[in-house]
């Protein structure tokens, strides 16, 4: 028995990740896979049915799950993000989640047909909209302006509040000896608030401090930080139902914005935690829907999902909107985006098995509803967030722009080419000499430092889609690589490399663990810069029926290094340790041409066809 539930949960986790490889390989949504993956796994083949699997540990896990995954999302809230936007942020969590409840209910019995009991708490959990749907989403769009900001604030923020609302009603409808309704709900929220807020603060303190004083060795650091945030969670739980996520919410946006140690090891760890167990809940909440209750009020579930994402979310956002600087489609695009995600799956999974243990005849009718909410909104968001953001001016069809980290001569020269192609670029140094040579060779270029703490949210990074560490400092270059491996991802982050790995180096070791090596490991920055001083130039060639890839080799042998390659719809690859596409009619190669005196035997015969120097 023992064996059979062991391979159930690695079963578990296996279709979790393989969902969530899935879904970025078709760049679709994570929970859109994720959850089609635990309905097919759980009532369609009945191979997965986590009350056997868990038994009695179900719903401490869910909880205790949710927590890291609000306390990671609590870590990427920068005040900076939001500094003339926050009322906008307050107005959606406080105005807009009121606003929401009252038309959610009207909305869930005069259109799905329920009770008012049922029908108040359904309003309840759907508040909320998903930080797990609404990250990777913004990660893939990357709009302009402050609507990425705001929406990541309101989904991380309204989340524990969207669960407290959710309890509070639960409480004053189905309990008992509840005589007066408004003191019992200002009671319980000022309480909630306390015991959050203050837990929170306190456990981010405590790990401030230790940090501080080192009493944490550093590859204790992180399991500390995670037994830290349950310990919160469960504690906060104890005193007040459903304080703990906002303990853990708050105890994340505190680390985040003190200055006092720096928490980026801490998390790069819970990310990857938290890419586990999303995978684990949503196929484990997923399985455990049962076909006959999902279409048994079909009609009804759909005409009420169309009514809070096509009614309901407008009249929030033109109402917490109003008057603010927002551009009219940055609040469209506020209003098409509000996906729900895990928070109002596993709330409605609790409250679900506890309406079913007062025997309430409604009990089924919950579940169903908020799940055809949540698929249909991540649906919605999946598939047209990005066009949507794009149509509206938001996003551009595909950052194809690069990010230089160092503005020398061989950086220089190759942004003037990449430029012609109409390339976004931007040049960063801390060299005031070599940003005002740039700058006065018409490049964009800034004088910063990318490693500053700052860098990400004041870099202009519209259009721009990978960066390139080029300076002579490796441990820079490396630094810059692991810092925007978060924005770019990592198959989009190169660097050059070290001395001793470039032309006559080693080339077993040319390859690195956060990015990619630039031109296939065969330079470094001195000897990019040492080949410009001896004469080497930068070429554009245009590949035609009467100038093929073969004719460019046969002509420049191994003088040539290819550098860039644009192909079809101008889609820019970048030579690395991976072989570039073959060159076909009508793509461009962008190379550095060494001076002949470096190969004096290579053949100097021939004429060039079909290109021009750039």
């Amino acid at each position: 028995m023992t064996e059979v539930l062991l391979e159930k949960l690695a079963l578990i986790v296996l279709l979790g990740t393989l969902a969530q490889w899935a879904a970025w390989k078709l760049r679709l949504p994570s929970i859109l896979l994720l959850l089609l993956t635990g309905i097919v796994a759980g009532p369609v083949m009945g191979i997965v049915r986590p009350e056997r699997i868990l038994g009695d540990l179900l719903l401490p896990f869910v909880s205790s799950a949710v927590a890291i995954v609000l306390f990671e999302g609590g870590l990427s809230l920068k005040y900076s993000e939001v500094r003339q936007h926050g009322w906008v942020v307050a107005s959606l969590v406080s105005v807009g989640v009121l606003t929401s409840w009252l038309l959610g209910v009207w909305g869930a019995h005069y259109l799905a047909g329920m009770g008012w009991p049922i029908a108040v708490l359904t309003g309840a959990i759907l508040v909320v909209t998903g930080p797990t749907v609404i990250g990777p989403l913004l990660q893939q769009v990357r709009p302009k302006g402050p609507v990425g900001a705001i929406l990541k604030w309101e989904s991380i923020i309204i989340d524990p509040i969207g669960a407290a609302l959710a309890l509070l009603a639960f409480e004053v409808v189905f309990g008992v000896d509840i005589h007066r309704p408004e003191l019992f709900v200002l009671k319980s929220t000022l309480i909630t608030l306390f015991y959050g807020g203050s837990i929170g603060i306190a456990a981010a303190l405590l790990l401030v401090l230790a940090l501080q004083r080192y009493w944490i060795p550093d590859q204790l650091q992180s399991p500390f930080t995670l037994a830290l945030v349950l310990a919160a969670n469960a504690l906060a739980e104890h005193f007040q139902p459903e304080s703990g996520l906002l303990a853990v919410v708050v105890m994340g946006i505190a680390l985040a914005n003190q200055k006092v140690v720096h928490v980026e090891h801490i998390v790069e760890f819970k990310e990857t935690l938290r890419t586990l167990l999303l995978g684990m809940l949503f196929i484990v909440l997923a399985a455990r829907l049962r076909p006959g209750e999902m279409f048994g009020h079909f009609v009804q579930d759909m005409l009420y999902t169309v009514f809070v994402l096509f009614v309901v979310r407008p009249i929030v956002v033109l109402l917490c909107t109003f008057r603010s600087p927002l551009r009219w489609p940055e609040r469209f695009y506020l209003m098409w985006t509000a996906p729900r995600g895990i928070v109002a799956a596993s709330v409605s999974s609790v409250f679900a098995l506890k309406l079913a243990s007062v025997g309430h005849f409604e009990a089924e009718r919950l579940v169903p509803t908020v799940f055809w909410v949540i698929l249909c909104s991540v649906t919605l968001a999946g598939f047209t967030s990005r066009p949507m953001a794009i149509r509206l001016g938001l996003a551009q069809k595909e950052a194809q722009g690069i990010l230089f980290l160092g503005a020398s001569l061989a950086v220089r020269e190759m942004a003037k080419v990449l430029k012609t192609e109409g390339l976004p670029l931007l040049l960063v140094d801390t060299n005031p000499a070599n940003v005002l040579s740039a700058r006065m060779e018409d490049l964009p270029a800034l004088r910063a430092n990318v490693l500053s703490s700052t860098a990400r949210e004041t870099l202009d990074l519209e259009g721009i889609g990978r960066l390139l560490a080029c300076t002579p400092n490796h441990e820079v270059n490396t630094l810059a690589v692991l810092r925007f491996r978060a924005v770019f991802g990592r198959a989009e982050v190169y660097l050059l490399p070290p001395d001793g790995l470039g032309r006559g180096g080693q080339k077993e070791e040319a390859t690195h663990p956060e990015g990619r090596y630039l031109f296939r490991g065969e330079l470094t920055s001195a000897q990019l810069e040492e080949l410009f001083m001896r004469g080497a130039t930068i070429k554009r060639t245009t590949f035609s029926a009467q100038f093929t890839y073969s004719d460019y080799l046969q002509h420049y042998g191994e003088r040539a290094i290819p550098l860039f390659l644009i192909g079809e719809n101008h889609r820019v690859h970048i030579v690395a340790e991976n072989p570039l596409p073959m060159p076909k009619e009508g793509h461009v190669l962008i190379s550095l041409i060494r001076p002949e005196s470096d190969l004096p035997h290579t053949s100097r015969q021939g004429v060039e066809v079909g290109q021009r120097d750039a």
